[in-house]
């Protein structure tokens, strides 16, 4: 009877120990980064600021689990939001990307900026190896603020609406290193032909 408690302890501290790898960890970073001792990864609790093993019986809400450093929580303390800036500066760069063709496109900019703006260029392309619906970007220049400006247009069609959710919940997400987080293979794929179109050059020249 000695030796059957003994080995059932044996068992149990062998199934725990390995869990309890990730609740030792105490940042987001490395919890995410990190597995337990059967591979499973660890993952972040926002709530309690606490990690443990995605297989383990933990009280987190499934909306505060994080699984990717890129969605580790950060001290935005110092952050201000710019409501003037948003208003008077972002919205109109978003919503100039609506413009039919490139004379609409200059004329809602100037509208909006007069002659702070240069339109550098800007790029149409097939989203998707189906060559049903485009994206569109386009790069510019504001010389008030000394920026470079990079604007994407966003969903134009129901049909492109329904695509990107065929992408967003049947498709496995893709890597992205750049943010060490993963992406929507759609909105990626999207960007690098739009990247590799041109908008590189705008960028590096």
């Amino acid at each position: 009877m000695t030796k059957l408690l003994l080995l059932l302890s044996l068992l149990c501290a062998a199934h725990s120990a390995p869990l309890d790898s990730c609740a030792r960890i105490d940042s987001c970073g490395e919890c995410t980064g990190a597995a337990d001792g059967f591979g499973y990864r660890c993952q972040w609790c926002g709530s309690s600021a606490s990690c443990a093993s995605e297989q383990s019986e933990s009280l987190c809400h499934v909306d505060d689990m994080t699984l990717d450093k890129y969605n580790c929580p950060g001290n935005v303390s110092d952050v201000r939001y710019d409501e003037s800036f948003m208003r008077q500066t972002v919205l109109p760069l978003i919503a100039a990307t609506h413009s039919p063709d490139a004379p609409h496109l200059l004329s809602a900019l100037e509208s909006c900026f007069h002659d702070q703006i240069e339109i550098i260029n800007s790029y149409e392309i097939f989203c998707e190896d189906t060559e049903v619906t485009t994206c569109f970007g386009y790069s510019a220049y504001l010389k008030d603020r000394n920026a470079l400006v990079l604007a994407f247009r966003g969903t134009t069609t129901l049909f492109q609406l329904i695509d990107e959710g065929i992408s967003f919940f049947l498709h496995p997400k893709v890597e992205f290193n750049v943010t060490e987080g993963v992406v929507d293979s759609y909105y990626l794929n999207a960007f690098y032909k739009l990247w590799e179109k041109g908008m590189r050059n705008d960028v590096e020249k």
